[in-house]
């Protein structure tokens, strides 16, 4: 059980690094939203200042390269379901995600550039920072089955 926890107290704060990259000039948001490939991340300054501090790793890159095309939607719908809303095809979703690394990153950016979804950052950045198999069959299967969120009594 420990390991878990110092596992989960390790991670970053998605939430906060939105935030973050809100907070940087435009001309820094626009490099980053610029780049066509998640390697291209760690030749531009503006992904060093939106770290500020954490160590430059390539499950930080993932998670930078989605950061100009997702708000934060805290009770908002899982990426699969916002997905079938937008009625994306079934065909372009296996596409991305029968595809290999970083490919199904791209497709997935692709996809997610048509839909423009709203997702709990703590929950798409988990999503990317431990991007594999088990995620990408994770969206499909909200995808087609899907289970609406619990909305708090005062909404």
């Amino acid at each position: 059980m420990d390991i878990v926890e110092k596992k989960q107290e390790s991670l970053p704060n998605f939430e906060i690094l939105k935030q973050r990259f809100d907070a940087l000039g435009s001309g820094s948001r626009a490099e980053i939203r610029r780049v066509n490939t998640v390697s291209d991340l760690g030749d531009l300054p503006a992904y060093y200042q939106w770290l500020q501090g954490y160590r430059p790793d390539t499950r930080l890159q993932r998670v930078a390269f989605f950061m100009p095309y997702v708000k934060q939607g805290r009770d908002s719908f899982s990426l699969g379901q916002q997905l079938k809303k937008a009625s994306v095809s079934e065909m372009r979703l296996f596409q991305m995600i029968r595809s290999v690394s970083p490919r199904d990153l791209e497709q997935l950016r692709r996809l997610i550039i048509q839909v423009e979804p709203q997702l709990d950052w703590n929950e798409f950045g988990r999503t990317l920072y431990f991007w594999g198999k088990t995620n990408k069959q994770r969206i499909l299967e909200q995808y087609f089955t899907p289970i609406k969120k619990q909305q708090s009594k005062g909404n």
